[in-house]
């Protein structure tokens, strides 16, 4: 999940706790970035200009321009503009 402020800045890793009160690292704020890279535990998120890798425990996921592939344990699907593949193990 990604945090983004109104002016679509990212603010994922820059909420922090002081004395109480939420407040954010300005070090760690990224503004537009063209390349995002998140680890959390087993979950990693990558995004470029035009693609997007999501991988954890239950699967993985890429989008590149219009293709979508989804891979979990018991299922794989694949939307290539307007076709749809779903094939179960």
């Amino acid at each position: 999940m990604f945090i983004i402020n109104s002016r679509g800045y990212i603010l994922n890793n820059s909420l922090i706790m002081k004395d109480g009160n939420y407040t954010f690292d300005e070090t760690k704020v990224m503004a537009n970035p063209d390349n995002i890279k998140i680890k959390e535990g087993n979950s990693k998120v990558k995004i470029d200009h035009n693609s997007m890798k999501v991988k954890d425990d239950d699967g993985k996921i890429k989008e590149r321009g219009d293709t979508y592939k989804e891979k979990t344990d018991s299922t794989k699907i694949k939307v290539t503009d307007d076709k749809l593949k779903v094939k179960n193990k």
